[in-house]
């Protein structure tokens, strides 16, 4: 479990972590927001999952991560690309 050495959510896939879709990322990413109830703004990333495993077969896209949070700005880290919900366009 990588995320935990970067203070990240953990969005390991599914037999290493619980993430088989881009739904799942977004649960994954809402948790902490709702448990800890960090200041608005705080940033809150997530970290390990794999565009390949995801059952969509593609990285989340800006509008995706936006729907985590209004307050937060939420973004997710692949082995190969970092997304975050501010700089994504597609």
């Amino acid at each position: 479990m990588q995320a935990a050495k970067f203070d990240c959510v953990n969005l390991d896939p599914y037999r290493i972590g619980d993430v088989k879709s881009i739904a799942d990322i977004q649960q994954e990413l809402r948790e902490p927001i709702n448990e800890r109830n960090p200041e608005r703004g705080v940033v809150m990333p997530g970290w390990g999952y794999g565009d390949t495993g995801l059952e969509e077969q593609r990285h989340p896209n800006r509008d995706r991560l936006d729907a985590v949070s209004k307050d937060h700005c939420t973004a997710s880290s692949s082995s190969r690309t970092a997304r975050s919900k501010d700089t994504l366009r597609t």
